[in-house]
């Protein structure tokens, strides 16, 4: 498995998932006409956050270069800019730089241009379907219930960058598992073979990564009335993969509606492997006694998350040099800058 990387300016290492919340955004254009994305502008009041974001898009960051400054900028040459993140491939890049270092407080003026250069994808390599090579075998796991649009919702952690809070759903309906209780779980991707012990019908889990990809909370059924319900896609899924059945915690839900989503997985997700940006089920086995034992298991349910899959672009091989869209503009060139107020925009 993949996962997109986000390149963090060396002043101050951070993992962001999101760009920083900011009303100054400025379009940022690919060989001067292309807009390709974002940049996004706040400050705190301690630190300045300056967010690239082409993740609307099909284009690629591979190297940014950033201008901040009380004083204006003399020239547009990005690599004499103070800023830099080079052989980089993603679409979210984010700076945090402290305001103190700038000499810059509330009121005051910083001066922003904003440099990169990018690609555009014209294809996806087909992802994988194993784990990624930070993932431990064994995670902390938490779960609460109900959840959102899931039976549970589920959290783990000292999981690398499996870390998060996740949809999650019960895939083993003759245990329990207590709300809010932390568990050693054991991990395992539904398309590695180890994972098809823990469940009565393994045979049946490319149907049910099919129906996870679906996305049935909310839609109306046409033939039995309602919208789908979480209760309804949890119910489907003890009748894919478990031989005891139940209906403990599915809320509101019906077995016509249940059917329907089977009848559509076994039509439609025989052999089902998601593809770039799908979901996949990953396996969390709560375990008893520690890494290893794979016995039967008593601790808790087991239960599976939905991970997002993401896919290594291939890019166009062109490139575009790109600036973002300032309402100044350097002599002898298309590239602009801007002036930021600082404490004008306070991050979210």
């Amino acid at each position: 498995m993949s996962f997109r990387t986000i390149a963090v300016a060396s002043v101050l290492l951070t993992f962001i998932a999101a760009p920083a919340a900011a009303d100054d955004v400025r379009d940022l254009f690919a060989g001067q006409f292309t807009d390709i994305g974002e940049v996004l502008v706040c400050d705190d009041g301690n630190d300045l956050f300056v967010t690239y974001d082409t993740s609307d898009t099909e284009w690629y960051l591979t190297t940014t270069h950033l201008y901040a400054d009380t004083s204006a900028p003399k020239h547009h040459a990005p690599g004499r800019f103070a800023y830099s993140n080079k052989n980089i491939l993603t679409q979210l890049d984010e700076y945090v730089i402290s305001l103190g270092s700038l000499g810059a407080s509330a009121g005051s003026s910083v001066f922003l241009a904003a440099h990169a250069e990018t690609d555009e994808a014209v294809a996806y390599d087909a992802p994988s379907l194993e784990l990624a090579l930070d993932i431990p075998a064994t995670v902390s796991i938490s779960s609460s219930f109900p959840g959102g649009d899931s039976y549970w919702n589920t959290t783990v952690s000292g999981g690398g960058s499996l870390n998060g809070t996740y949809d999650g759903w019960c895939v083993d309906s003759d245990t329990s598992m207590s709300p809010g209780a932390t568990y050693t779980a054991a991990v395992y991707s539904t398309y590695e073979a180890a994972a098809l012990g823990f469940v009565p019908q393994s045979d049946n889990l490319d149907l049910l990564n099919h129906i996870l990809n679906e996305d049935w909370v909310g839609q109306t059924s046409s033939s039995c009335g309602g919208a789908y319900t979480k209760g309804d896609v949890q119910r489907a899924i003890w009748d894919l993969v478990e031989i005891v059945q139940s209906t403990a915690g599915l809320g509101s839900w019906s077995q016509c509606r249940a059917d329907e989503i089977i009848a559509d997985a076994i039509l439609n997700g025989e052999s089902y492997e998601p593809g770039c940006f799908d979901e996949m089920a990953v396996m969390l086995v709560p375990i008893n006694g520690g890494e290893g034992v794979t016995a039967q298991v008593i601790v808790a349910q087991v239960t599976v998350i939905e991970v997002d899959l993401d896919c290594d672009p291939v890019l166009s091989g062109g490139g575009e040099t790109a600036w973002g869209d300032g309402d100044l503009a350097f002599k002898r060139s298309w590239a602009s800058y801007w002036e930021y107020t600082v404490g004008s925009e306070t991050c979210q």
